[in-house]
């Protein structure tokens, strides 16, 4: 299918509308707020305790940005390659990435970047052309393209299965900051608050 035709069919703007207000969304920060430290991605179906996160960026993250300024944390996915079936939704083509696994990348749902994880990664845009996840894109093809680091922390950024009264702490404070899955989060506060 030629690319005129994936775009006549809308499969084009499905494939990458994500990616394009992600984009667009950096773009206007480094516009009109880049004096700001730390910039949050997240999910509509994720949620985030805010006083969890900012005790973890004070506490955590703007330790780390001390060895290097321009940093993605959040939980690390490796060893992933492409989907090659052009009947998948997140299908990549040979064309778009050559690869056989993806560089090491941020788990989706939820990540915080350094202002400067964003600034370095924002001039290598253009030489990604039709690739459709942002995830991957942003915070693992562009970050290793400007030097970007990545710090794993998946304690704090939790995918599925809730949450339970045992979970990890420090000082109190329990690691996790951001869960995907909204509503397994609302049934968790609902039945331990009744």
């Amino acid at each position: 299918m030629t690319r005129r035709d994936s775009f006549s069919n809308r499969d084009g703007i499905r494939k990458t509308w994500l990616k394009d207000a992600w984009l667009a969304a950096l773009q206007w920060q480094q516009t009109f707020c880049p004096q700001t430290k730390w910039i949050m991605k997240t999910d509509d179906d994720t949620i985030v305790h805010l006083p969890r996160l900012n005790n973890w960026i004070d506490k955590k993250f703007t330790r780390e940005i001390e060895k290097n300024k321009a940093m993605y944390f959040g939980w690390i996915i490796s060893g992933v390659g492409p989907i090659r079936d052009p009947k998948h939704k997140w299908y990549v083509s040979e064309n778009v990435y050559k690869g056989n696994s993806y560089p090491p990348y941020m788990q989706g749902a939820s990540y915080v970047a350094s202002s400067q994880a964003i600034t370095a990664t924002m001039p290598y845009i253009n030489k990604v052309i039709g690739f459709n996840m942002d995830d991957v894109l942003f915070t693992g093809i562009l970050a290793d393209l400007a030097n970007v680091t990545r710090a794993d922390h998946k304690e704090m950024f939790r995918v599925g299965n809730g949450l339970n009264k045992e979970e990890k702490c420090e000082d109190g404070i329990p690691y996790v900051t951001a869960l995907y899955g909204a509503g397994i989060f609302t049934m968790l506060l609902e039945s331990t608050y009744q």
